[in-house]
Order: structure tokens, then C-alpha cells, then sequence
């Protein structure tokens, strides 16, 4: 990408479930550089979600290499930020102590100082001491990343984070999200399985196909953001991608067909 060592780096990664007989991943090369957004796409069963527990600690590979800065990544990081499909924010706690769940170790003008600081850059100020109860779908999504922002992580997992969300509220989301990494010297990771979320977000769109779960192709996406949906390069690569995917899951050809 830019010549400079990746934040990530995977290589000949495999991952099989304890008592199956066929594995679940395997071969996984990938590497992930500073200021760039990948985003895994493919249908159901190949895997996505399998790499990034793994990526989170909360898996273990059966086979290769994880490196986190050049140093050997074997469980749960300080330096992985990770949003999931659900907000989980605790019910309890208002906004900022959620945002703050994970600074434990630092003083009390340092964490306020990055809780303050992450829901800003969420857009979410003035929302400290509000409780989860009182938030949006989408507000109690940008609270979650908030919290994986607020630990200044080289990483951030986003496992399907708006996909339970409305289509209003999930495209501005996104919109949110490219804005926010501009500038990033971080590296997000994006499993999804909407081609259009891949197309707005990433810069490289990573292609898995099943059975066992592995890389079928890369995609590299050249367009500048924000990016228009209903651009023509948009679409032009949107049609690419789909082909692409139907190639690599049979499951996904009515898409491509489409």
C-alpha cells in the first residue's frame, strides 16, 4: 500500500472446530496497513465472522501466523477495537461510562479526557450521561464505536455493525464511518455481506468463498470519498464485484445474475 510495515498481518491462518471434520478456514493471507479499510465479503458460512473472533482473542487459529505490528498477536489485544452486530452497551451505565468500559487502568482526567474526545468524533457530545435505554438504533451503534475508538487502537474490528439498523440510518452510518477514518493512522476490518456497504467503505474488498473458508479474490476499490451510490464508477465496479462473488459462492450467482 504504502511501503510501510502493516498494522496486521495474516499468513497461512486456518481455523477448524473442535470434533468437525472439515475446517472452517483456511489459508488465510491478508495484511492491513495504516489508514485503510478492508471489508471481508461473502455470504453466510465462509468464514468472516470466524476470522474476526479469532482477530479479537476470543478464537484460537489451528495453523499460521498473526502479527499486530510486527509482534505476535495470541489473544484479546488492548490495542483491537471491536464493534459488533449489536451495540451490547451495559444497561446500568450511562453513555460515557460505557464509552470509558475499558480504560480502567488510566486516571481520572485521562479517561474523561478520551470519553469526551470519542463521542465527539461520533458526534455524540453532550450525550454522556444519557442511558442506553434513551438512544437510537443508530446513536447506541455510534456509542459502540465510541468505545472501540476510545481505547486509540491500531485495529478495529466491525463485525456487521449496521446491519440491524434501517436503510436511512445504516447509509448515514457509513457515510459517518468514511468520514471518520479520514486521516486515520489505524486499520479497520469490515465483515459484511452487502456489496453496497463494501463498495462506500473500503478500499480493498476481500472476497471469501466457502468450504472451507478462504480468500477467492481481492478487489481494490480507486474511488475517492464520500463516494455517490448512485455514481457511475460506483455502479461499474458494483456490477465487477457481484461477478466476482457469484464466481466464488455459487449461492451468490442470482445476486450477480441480478
Amino acid at each position: 500500500m504504502n511501503g510501510s510495515p502493516p498494522v496486521l498481518s495474516l499468513r497461512a491462518v486456518a481455523h477448524r472446530y473442535p470434533g468437525s471434520r472439515s475446517a472452517t478456514l483456511e489459508h488465510i493471507d491478508l495484511d492491513l496497513h495504516r489508514g485503510e479499510i478492508v471489508a471481508l465479503l461473502g455470504a453466510s458460512g465462509c468464514g468472516k465472522t470466524t476470522l474476526v473472533r479469532i482477530l479479537a482473542g476470543l478464537d484460537r487459529p489451528a495453523a499460521g501466523t498473526i502479527l499486530l505490528d510486527g509482534q505476535p498477536l495470541s489473544g484479546p489485544h488492548a490495542r483491537i477495537g471491536i464493534v459488533f452486530q449489536e451495540p451490547r452497551l451495559l444497561p446500568w451505565l450511562p453513555v460515557a461510562a460505557n464509552v470509558g468500559f475499558g480504560l480502567a487502568g488510566l486516571g481520572r482526567a485521562e479517561r474523561d479526557r478520551r470519553v469526551a474526545e470519542a463521542l465527539a468524533r461520533v458526534q455524540l457530545s453532550g450525550y454522556g450521561e444519557r442511558w442506553p435505554r434513551a438512544l437510537s438504533g443508530g446513536q447506541a451503534q455510534r456509542v459502540a464505536l465510541a468505545r472501540a475508538l476510545a481505547t486509540a487502537p491500531e485495529l478495529i474490528l466491525m463485525d456487521e455493525p449496521f446491519g440491524a439498523l434501517d436503510p436511512a440510518t445504516r447509509s448515514a452510518l457509513q457515510d459517518h464511518v468514511a468520514a471518520l477514518w479520514s486521516g486515520s493512522d489505524g486499520a479497520l476490518l469490515l465483515v459484511t455481506h452487502d456489496v453496497d456497504e463494501a463498495l462506500v467503505l473500503a478500499d480493498r474488498i476481500v472476497v471469501m468463498a466457502p468450504n472451507p473458508g478462504r480468500i477467492a479474490t481481492t478487489v481494490a476499490v480507486r474511488l475517492p470519498r464520500p463516494r455517490r451510490r448512485d455514481g457511475h464508477d460506483l455502479r461499474a465496479l458494483r456490477s465487477s464485484v457481484l461477478d466476482v462473488l457469484g464466481n466464488a459462492d455459487p449461492r451468490c450467482r442470482s445476486l450477480a445474475i441480478g
